[in-house]
Parts: C-alpha cells; sequence; structure tokens
C-alpha cells in the first residue's frame, strides 16, 4: 500500500505523496486518469507536436489556460511566442 501525504484545505489539497518519492497533485491524477496516460507526455504530444495552443488543450482537458501554462512549466515544456505560427517570415 502506498504511503500517501495529503494536505487539504476547505478548498485546496496540496501534494500526494508516493512510494517513490515523486509528488503530484490530485488534479493531474484526475487528469492522467481521463487521459490514461502521463500527463508530461500527453502535453508534450500536444503541445510541441500537434502544436495546439494552450488554450485547446485547456479546452480539451477541462482546465483553465493557467493551470496549462503552470503544469508546463513543471514539467520543463518550452513555450512559444504568442502569435508564433501567424508571423510571416522574413523576405530572403
Amino acid at each position: 500500500m502506498p504511503l500517501v501525504t495529503l494536505t487539504c484545505t476547505a478548498q485546496y489539497c496540496n501534494m500526494r505523496s508516493m512510494n517513490d518519492g515523486s509528488t503530484t497533485t490530485l488534479g493531474i491524477q484526475l487528469v492522467e486518469s481521463r487521459i490514461g496516460r502521463p500527463l508530461a507526455e500527453y502535453l508534450r504530444d500536444e503541445y510541441l507536436v500537434a502544436e495546439k495552443p494552450q488554450a485547446d488543450i485547456a479546452a480539451e482537458l477541462g482546465v483553465n489556460v493557467s493551470t496549462v501554462s503552470r503544469w508546463m512549466a513543471r514539467y520543463a515544456i518550452p513555450t512559444r511566442v504568442v502569435g508564433r505560427r501567424n508571423r510571416r517570415r522574413p523576405a530572403a
């Protein structure tokens, strides 16, 4: 049975510690159970490979854009400059 440490207030549950020493929020665990794979892998595939905007990913996961941004920082996923896809390339 895994060792679980949970710190909760009336509105927020903080972190869950696992036996392997990793920590993850309950929100991340919930999202991972819905998508069926690790969140970091999903974010890398959707944001870097499929080039979806954070807003689209947030809508798919049912969370706020700031939550996706925070998760990306947590997993060290580099972010794009706003509007990068729509910018024209300089004339050669």
